[in-house]
């Protein structure tokens, strides 16, 4: 059932088994299991059924990078960020969930093997297809064995919320408040146990929940934000007592790294640059240095994905168009009518319109020729504990403080891109494709496709220890029995692959444990 909080009464009360914090990828995969459990379980979305404007500017923020996506990064609405995503689904390595002696702070306290299970099951819930159809191409192509290592990414581009509204609504025992933003958690007496969530409307109508057990799968961002501004009787935060909670948060940096010249080899990389469709779902390899290779040298992972190229991407003028796009598109500091006088340039025209021409042809046409690629990365980052989202000292439109981010990319990091692509560059050569231009002079004018993966994760790391993380490997807020996480935030390291798959399996994996236990003594 679906209710707007906009039309409850001032003051209402309700009471609930399980409080999920969070209607997007976590906390839908989370429903999904428990509504066949009897468990009575309200939902609490922060938006409307539809991706929008959320009144307020409920979804800014601040950082010491001025440029940070905080709107674009977040979708306050039934089904979240998923109402925005790719749809790129891989699950992590075995290694990823290890410690590593050269990665301080690395190692989950569970393994992929605990996860095994529930990553069949999120393929479910994403409606994925089970099989390859290159396999054999990815094992064949220069860009695997001598050091590489070649995987394949399944795009299954699904709003969750638009899958899974019809069974919401008809559910018996679940409940989703639309409109409704928990504000803060409150505690008994002894301060152990959440006892209600407050929740506000854009409307600014106070609503209170008085739940058994709160998950929150709220994102990177928000959790961690929320538990921080629990502190009416914990003045660190709620689940914050060694202050961990917003510690080691990671992104995905992605960076254009590199330009491949493949001669007239283009069909030993179509795997790589073609998106091959099978079933609603969308398949493409990726490649990177191989595990035993970045134990041996001490390096960070990073996966590789393929883009055809045009050797006049070289050029000033084709720069300045695609930095006039940029510009257009998602706003800059850079001057618009300076970069249009390069770009319309008379001499510049007939080699803006070859590039067109080609990109065009490249875009529409499976065989268009090509014969460079450029080398695009999902870069991961060590769990450092001075990354951090703490509580900025701006108010969003219910005066709630804005999450602030600190946020920098190490020498390790650097070092592990610079390595990684000699290793890369040094074993294409051996496989007849030599001349990759990695050198940053070289590959300065790539700058414009640096973004980030937008991938929130580590702010309320799993430990073994309330010393070295947030929650246990039940998702367990350390010190809080009752209060649970679903949420990428939860991730010791983050590795190379995009997170979602895991997010959903971890919260089938905490679905499985709420339905298990008794929630009078949790």
């Amino acid at each position: 059932m679906f209710v707007d909080a906009r039309t409850l009464s001032e003051g209402i009360q309700e009471d609930c088994d399980i409080c999920v914090v969070g209607a997007g990828a976590a906390g839908l995969s989370l429903v999904v299991r428990l509504r066949a459990t009897g468990l009575k379980v309200l939902i609490l979305e922060s938006g409307k059924m539809t991706d929008g404007a959320v009144p307020g500017d409920l979804g800014g923020g601040t950082s010491n990078h001025a440029d940070y996506p905080f709107v674009t990064s977040r979708a306050r609405a039934f089904g979240g960020t998923t109402k925005r995503w790719a749809g790129a689904c891989i699950p992590l390595d075995a290694a990823d969930f290890e410690r590593r002696a050269w990665v301080p702070n690395s190692g989950w306290p569970i393994g992929l093997d605990d996860l095994a299970q529930y990553y069949r099951d999120a393929e479910e819930i994403f409606g994925m297809v089970p099989a390859n159809p290159f396999e054999g191409d990815l094992k064949a192509s220069p860009l695997s064995a001598d050091g590489l290592e070649t995987r394949i990414v399944q795009l299954r581009k699904l709003d969750l919320g638009q899958t899974y509204r019809r069974l919401v609504a008809k559910a018996r025992s679940v409940t989703c408040w639309l409109n409704a933003t928990a504000t803060e958690l409150d505690t008994d007496g002894t301060g152990a146990r959440v006892t209600s969530v407050t929740v506000r409307t854009p409307t600014g109508k106070r609503l209170t929940v008085h739940p058994r057990a709160v998950v929150l799968a709220s994102g990177g961002l928000e959790t961690p934000r929320l538990m921080l501004a629990s502190n009416t009787r914990h003045p660190a935060g709620l689940g914050n007592a060694h202050d961990m909670v917003g510690r080691f948060h990671m992104e995905h940096p992605i960076r254009s790294l590199a330009v491949l010249p493949i001669a007239d080899h283009q069909e030993s990389f179509l795997p790589f640059t073609n998106q091959t469709r099978q079933s609603g779902s969308r398949f493409l390899g990726t490649f990177g240095v191989s595990q035993e290779v970045r134990a041996q040298r001490g390096l960070l992972d990073l996966q590789l994905r393929l883009y055809r190229y045009h050797p006049l991407e070289d050029d000033p003028a084709v720069v300045a168009a695609k930095a006039l796009a940029r510009v257009d598109r998602v706003g800059g500091s850079e001057r618009p009518w300076a970069i249009g006088r390069s770009v319309t340039n008379p001499s510049s025209l007939p080699r803006l319109g070859r590039y067109l021409a080609w990109h065009y042809s490249n875009k529409i046409r499976r065989n268009a020729r090509f014969d460079h690629v450029r080398l695009m990365a999902f870069v991961e980052q060590e769990p450092d504990p001075e990354n951090r989202v703490t509580l900025s000292r701006q108010t969003d439109g219910l005066g709630q403080a804005l999450p602030h981010l600190d946020y920098r990319e190490s020498a390790l990091m650097e070092q592990s891109i610079r390595d990684s692509l000699s290793i890369v560059s040094g074993a294409l050569a051996r496989r007849g494709y030599p001349g990759l231009r990695f050198a940053p002079e070289e590959v300065s004018h790539l700058k414009h496709y640096t973004q980030y993966g937008l991938h929130h994760m580590g702010s309320t790391r799993m430990a073994e220890s309330p010393t070295r993380g947030v929650v246990d490997r039940d998702c367990r807020v350390f010190g809080v029995p009752n209060l649970f996480v679903a949420s990428s935030s939860v991730f010791a390291t983050g590795g190379s692959a995009n997170p979602t798959l895991t997010i959903s399996a971890l919260a089938l994996r905490l679905a499985d444990h709420l339905a298990g236990i008794n929630l009078k003594s949790a």
